[in-house]
């Protein structure tokens, strides 16, 4: 469950930030693609690193480390659709809103 609060904080922040630097089109579908790919990154990529450390440890430490500590890290395997549907949402989010902030910057810039 951490991974999936970290993956969305950082996909949003990545998505607003880049779609934040010049209110375009192109930008914003760039933010997005790079709010995705830093969610689906931090997602799995910790889901890798925790079973490549587990899986180097004897069979009884395994079991004890996934049972301890894999509540936090690991999710069901059904929950994986709803998941990279949860990244596609919050990139777009994080996109639409660093660019609608750029076309407020520029529109106040004009005034």
């Amino acid at each position: 469950m951490l991974t999936i609060a970290a993956s969305v904080g950082v996909g949003f922040l990545g998505a607003y930030f880049i779609a934040r630097s010049k209110p375009h089109g192109l930008v914003a579908v760039l933010g997005s693609l790079v709010g995705l790919t830093l969610f689906l990154l931090i997602f799995f990529g910790t889901h890798i690193i925790f079973l490549g450390i587990s899986q180097s440890l004897d069979a009884e430490a395994e079991t004890r480390s996934i049972v301890s500590f894999g509540r936090f890290i690991l999710i069901p395997l059904e929950w994986v659709p709803w998941i990279m549907g949860l990244g596609v949402l919050i990139a777009g989010f994080g996109s639409a809103a660093g660019w609608a902030r750029a076309r407020k910057k520029i529109g106040n810039a004009h005034n």
